[in-house]
C-alpha cells in the first residue's frame, strides 16, 4: 500500500512539471532541478553590452543604482515600499539568465535578485511601457497564459492588489512616480538546462505589467526573484525540487575574454559544500524577504578591526543586520564600520593616493586590476561570519573607476548592511533554506 501510495505521489509531481508542455522532460533531472549558465550583463556576449561605455561612467552608475538599491531594500524592510525615491528595482550591472515564458515560448533575459520576489516582465499590450531591447511578451499569444483569479491565495500575498472583472491586479509605485502595474498571471516557464533537456514548469505566478514608467533601463526585460517571499522563484519551487540553490559570478572579463558569467543551479543538486554559516532568517521562519546572515568583524590583512559587538545585529523594529544581494554591486557597511576599516586600509595599501577620484569613493589610488591580481600592495579582506570566514581578495572590494585609477567598491550607509555581488565574484554561493544554512566557498567561475 505504501509503494502505491508513493507511486501515486511521483506521478502527480511529473504530471504537474510536463503537462501543459510540448518539451519531453527527464524525470530524473527536473526532480533534482536545473543547471543553468549566467551572463554579466556587460559580458561581450551579453545583448546589452555597450563596448564604447567608459569605465567612469560604469563605476558611477554601479555605485548610483547601489544607493538606490540600498534604499529600495531598507523600504521593503520598514514596510514603506510605496514612499521611497528610487526605481522599482537596479537595472544595470547584474547577472542575467536566459529564460522562455509562454506556448510558444518567448526567450526573454531576467536579473538574478535574491533581495527581491516578485518575478515579472512587461507584457503586450502595453498601456504605457518603458522601452525596451527584447520583444515584449504578449499574453495573447500564449496559449498556456491563465490570469490569476481574484480573490485567491497568490493575490492575497502581493504586497498591492485589486480585482478587475475577477483577475488580479498588481501595484507598486514609487514617490518619484516610478510604477509598474499589471495581471499577476500564471503560464509555463522553460530553463535550459546543461547537459540535459529544458526543464518546462506549467502555472508559474507571474507579474505580466502592462503598465510601467519612471527610472527603469531599457535592457530590462524582468526580474526573476528568489527571495524569501511567498511568489519567489524558491517558495513555488521548492516543493517539488528541494529548497535549494546555488550560484558561482564570474567577474567582468575583457573584449577578448568574452565567456565570464556563471552558474545558477536550482534545486537538490546545488552547490552546498565547504563551510557555511547559520541564516538568521527568511521567509520559512518570519515572513522575510531577506537572507540575513551574522557578522561579527572585518579584518584587514591580519588586523582585526575589534568592530563592537551588535554592530550588525538586526534591531527589533526592524532595522539594521546584514543582508546578501545578488542584486547590489557594491557592498554596503554600517556607518561606524566603515570608519574603522577607512582608517585600516589606509595605513595598510601601499599604492599611491588619488585625490582627483569620483567625489562618491573613499579611497582611490593609482593602479589597474592587474595591480589588484598581483596581491602584495593591496590586503585581503576577511569577513568573519558566525562560523565561517570569508575572504575579499582586492578584486572583489575594489574596482577600476578610470583608466589607470582604482577605487574602493565599498560604501556607507546607516540602517542595513549588504554584502553586494562583486564580493562573492569567483565564490560558489550556496542556500539550504531547508536546514538555514549558507554555504560560501573560492572557486574559480
Amino acid at each position: 500500500m505504501e509503494r502505491i501510495l508513493l507511486l501515486a505521489q511521483l506521478l502527480f509531481i511529473f504530471s504537474l512539471l510536463v503537462s501543459a508542455t510540448s518539451h519531453q522532460i527527464n524525470f530524473r533531472t527536473t526532480r533534482n532541478g536545473f543547471t543553468s549558465t549566467l551572463l554579466h550583463r556587460d559580458s561581450p556576449l551579453s545583448p546589452f553590452h555597450k563596448p564604447d561605455t567608459m569605465s567612469l561612467n560604469r563605476w558611477v552608475a554601479s555605485y548610483n543604482m547601489s544607493v538606490l538599491r540600498h534604499e529600495y531594500v531598507t523600504s521593503l524592510i520598514h514596510n514603506q515600499s510605496d514612499k521611497i525615491k528610487s526605481p522599482l528595482l537596479p537595472g544595470d550591472h547584474s547577472y542575467l539568465i536566459k529564460l522562455s515564458i509562454g506556448t510558444p515560448p518567448l526567450d526573454l533575459y531576467l536579473s538574478l535578485d535574491t533581495g527581491s520576489s516578485l518575478i515579472w516582465t512587461q507584457c503586450l499590450p502595453c498601456i504605457k511601457c518603458y522601452p525596451q531591447q527584447y520583444t515584449l511578451f504578449d499574453p495573447h499569444k500564449s496559449s498556456t497564459y491563465d490570469p490569476v483569479a481574484c480573490p485567491s491565495n497568490p493575490c492575497s500575498d502581493l504586497h498591492k492588489s485589486s480585482c478587475y472583472e475577477n483577475e488580479c491586479v498588481y501595484s507598486q509605485s514609487y514617490a518619484d512616480l516610478s510604477y509598474t502595474r499589471g495581471n499577476l498571471a500564471s503560464d509555463t516557464f522553460t530553463i535550459a538546462s546543461e547537459n540535459s533537456a529544458p526543464i518546462s514548469i506549467p502555472s508559474m505566478i507571474f507579474g505580466c505589467g502592462d503598465d510601467n514608467g519612471g527610472i527603469f533601463s531599457f535592457t530590462e526585460c524582468g526580474i526573476l526573484g528568489l527571495g524569501g517571499g511567498p511568489l519567489s522563484l524558491v517558495t513555488q519551487l521548492g516543493p517539488i525540487l528541494g529548497w535549494q540553490f546555488s550560484y558561482c559570478f564570474a567577474p567582468p572579463g575583457t573584449q577578448n575574454n568574452s565567456s565570464y558569467g556563471g552558474e545558477f543551479v536550482f534545486g537538490s543538486d546545488a552547490r552546498l559544500y565547504g563551510n557555511y554559516t547559520p541564516m538568521i532568517a527568511n521567509r520559512i521562519q518570519d515572513g522575510s524577504t531577506h537572507y540575513y546572515l551574522s557578522l561579527n568583524d572585518i579584518s584587514v590583512g591580519d588586523e582585526q578591526l575589534t568592530i563592537p559587538p551588535g554592530t550588525f545585529d538586526k534591531k527589533s523594529d526592524g532595522s539594521g543586520g546584514f543582508i546578501i544581494d545578488s542584486g547590489v554591486k557594491f557592498t554596503i557597511l554600517q556607518y561606524s564600520a566603515f570608519d574603522l576599516l577607512i582608517k585600516s586600509l589606509r595605513k595598510a595599501i601601499t599604492l599611491e593616493p588619488v585625490s582627483g577620484g569620483s567625489d562618491m569613493a573613499a579611497l582611490c589610488y593609482k593602479g589597474t586590476k592587474q595591480t589588484l591580481e598581483e596581491g602584495n600592495k593591496v590586503p585581503n579582506l576577511t569577513f568573519h561570519f558566525s562560523d565561517l570566514d570569508v575572504i575579499l581578495h582586492p578584486v572583489n572590494y575594489f574596482d577600476e573607476e578610470t583608466s589607470g585609477v582604482i577605487c574602493l567598491a565599498i560604501i556607507s550607509k546607516s540602517d542595513i548592511s549588504v554584502l553586494g555581488f562583486m564580493a562573492q565574484q569567483n565564490k560558489n554561493i550556496g542556500y539550504d533554506l531547508e536546514n538555514q544554512r549558507l554555504y560560501i566557498s573560492d572557486v574559480d567561475c
